[in-house]
């Protein structure tokens, strides 16, 4: 593996569960010459969870409204605090 050594645990770990993705806000340690020959995508996680609302997002929504319970927050609240990462997602969610 040829990624950074601190990240290659990361890496290895996905490759040997045979995962096609990699959810990490450090893409540079991630790029496609680095996981391609692996079959491995890294994706930032904003175009994982947005990918995740177009396919499923009644399924998103709930698991959003339980987590946002399970922390004592509104799902507003939580939304707030999701904005700071991945802020496209947030936006897609407030769309009719």
């Amino acid at each position: 593996m040829t990624n950074d050594d601190r990240d290659r645990h990361v890496l290895a770990a996905a490759v040997h569960a045979r995962a096609p993705i990699i959810v990490t806000l450090n893409l540079k340690d991630f790029g496609p010459e680095h996981t391609e020959p692996w079959r491995v995508r890294a994706l930032h996680p904003q175009s994982f969870l947005v990918a995740l609302l177009r396919e499923d997002s009644r399924t998103v929504l709930a698991k959003l409204e339980q987590q946002a319970a399970d922390r004592g927050r509104s799902l507003p609240q939580l939304l707030d605090i999701l904005n700071a990462t991945v802020p496209e997602f947030v936006a897609a969610i407030a769309k009719p």
